[in-house]
Parts: structure tokens; C-alpha cells; sequence
């Protein structure tokens, strides 16, 4: 366990292989059956259309599911399904805070990745939120937002797991940069609470 405190207050933690690679290829399989693999339009407050190259997918809390609470801007709505279930449950434990959403994400390759951005309180309280990769290696960068030349890269592995700690959503942005020399694909799955 790697647990860094940035400056400017800001916490991130690290666990290299928060699951091992027998968890990680099944749970990685079974996404692949079940997370959107194409591109997605939105259709936006207002009715614009908008198109996505890193398909999301968000798996609820039945009474979410259920109910419209969260737009399908956030993306395709699925139940939890056992694996992924019990993935969140070891999550809960390890960070003692509950989660009732995750939101999956699909790249491709190298070419799609995500811009620097903070998380949005969409959900709910952003003080802890974990992030588990599966898939190819990538570059997770975080940038310092009133000094932007202070820049961290860790490298996520299949299994690993980043939880974006106090601050982190306030203080940084980060981002998936795209690697145009990676050919392999890749699922991330961000965990949040909702409401709180």
C-alpha cells in the first residue's frame, strides 16, 4: 500500500493489485460482456447531442435503478451483477465508506483518453473515490491546479487500485492521457457515493 500525501494537502492512495490477476481477468471478462463497447450519444439538458468515445456504463443501488435520479447522461444504467458486487463490498471495507454507484468506462486503445477535470459533486461527496483498472497499463496523471507544473504520474497496472482521497477533487485535476503506442484496451471503474 502506497498512501502519498501531495502538496498543497491533497491525498492519493495507491494498492497495486487490489485484486489479483485470477479477480482481475474474471471481473475484466465479465465487463466485457456487460459495459456499452461503442460509441454513445447523449442528448444533453437542452437537447444537444453529444457523442462519446469512452463509452460509460453505471451500475446502481436497486432504488437508483429504479428511480430517475440520475440522468442518462451519466450513461447506460445496469444492476450490480455478483462479481462486481462483491468487489464493492471489499471496497467498503477497505475504505469505510459506502458506495451506491459505479460508473464504468471503455477505452478502446491508447487513442481515447480523458483531459485534465476535476470529479463533480454529480453524485455526491467527493472526498473519497476509488478508481480500479483493468486492462492495459496507463498513465494517471495529476496536476496541481494552482501550479499546474506540478505533475504526477502513476502508472496503473491490471488490478490496481488509486483512491482519490481529501482534497484531491479540490486542490488537483487528473487525467488519462492518450498513448497512441498502446494497441490493448482498458476498463476503468470509478465508485461513488450518491446523496451524501
Amino acid at each position: 500500500m502506497d498512501q502519498t500525501k501531495l502538496p498543497n494537502d491533497c491525498e492519493v492512495r495507491l494498492i497495486p493489485d487490489f485484486l489479483n490477476k485470477e479477480q482481475a481477468d474474471r471481473l475484466y471478462r465479465l465487463l466485457k460482456e456487460k459495459l456499452c463497447l461503442h460509441k454513445q450519444e447523449m442528448v444533453l439538458p437542452g437537447g444537444e447531442i453529444h457523442t462519446l468515445d469512452t463509452p460509460k456504463t453505471m451500475f446502481t443501488d436497486p432504488e437508483l435503478f429504479d428511480s430517475d435520479e440520475l440522468r442518462e447522461a451519466f450513461g447506460e444504467r445496469l444492476a450490480w451483477f455478483p462479481e462486481l458486487y462483491s468487489v464493492r463490498q471489499q471496497l467498503q471495507e477497505t475504505t469505510q465508506r459506502q458506495f451506491q454507484v459505479c460508473v464504468g468506462i471503455y477505452y478502446r486503445d491508447g487513442s481515447n483518453g480523458v483531459d485534465y477535470h476535476s470529479d463533480l459533486r454529480a453524485f455526491g461527496d467527493t472526498s473519497c473515490i476509488p478508481s480500479l483498472s483493468l486492462g492495459a497499463t496507463r498513465t494517471f496523471s495529476l496536476r496541481n491546479i494552482e501550479h499546474p507544473e506540478q505533475q504526477y504520474d502513476l502508472q496503473l497496472c491490471h488490478g490496481d487500485l488509486v483512491i482519490m482521497g481529501e482534497n484531491c477533487q479540490e486542490r488537483y485535476t487528473h487525467a488519462l492521457l492518450p498513448d497512441n503506442s498502446i494497441q490493448q484496451d482498458r476498463i476503468n471503474l470509478t465508485f461513488r457515493g450518491y446523496g451524501n
